[in-house]
Parts: C-alpha cells; structure tokens; sequence
C-alpha cells in the first residue's frame, strides 16, 4: 500500500503542467516558459525531489520518506537540479 502511494505521487510529480500553468491553463510568462523547457530536461527523480521539496514545502526527510530513498540522495538531487536548472537557464538567456 505504501509503494504504491511512493509510486502514484512519484509518477504525477513528473508532469510539470501544473506547475507552470495559471489558473486558467495559460503560462504566465516568458520566463516561466523558459523555467518549463528547463525543468522538463530534468531527470525524473529530480524533478521530484525539486517538486516535493521547493515547490509542495516538504522538508528534505519527509520528501526522502516518500521516494523511498535517503535524506542525502534527496539534498543531492536538489543540489544537482539546481545547477543543471542555472545552466541551462543561462544558455537560454
């Protein structure tokens, strides 16, 4: 029961729709629109660990819990998506 719930949200917190959509299914910016393409050339663990973490609050051991992996691989694949997130950004800019 708990793998499957660690599995379900691990498979919806890869779709970033959500995130870089308005209330009214328009994205907001251009920048946005840049953070989207960005964000989707993340790996899927960590868009999750980035969507857990920054985005729904969760504290790094919570999010941990959930992806069923440890407090460290989660503060690596922040600290990881961060930089990949900074570089491709600049190349955007």
């Amino acid at each position: 029961m708990v793998r499957e719930a660690i599995r379900t949200t691990h498979r919806r917190l890869t779709t970033v729709d959500e995130l870089f959509l308005d209330r009214h299914g328009a994205e907001t910016t251009e920048g946005m629109t840049a953070l989207r393409i960005a964000f989707e050339q993340l790996s899927p663990d960590h868009r999750a660990a980035v969507v857990l973490h920054i985005y729904m609050g969760y504290p790094v051991a919570e999010a941990a819990a959930m992806l069923g992996t440890r407090t460290e691989t989660v503060r690596s694949r922040l600290r990881l998506a961060r930089e990949r997130l900074r570089h491709l950004l600049a190349e955007e800019g």
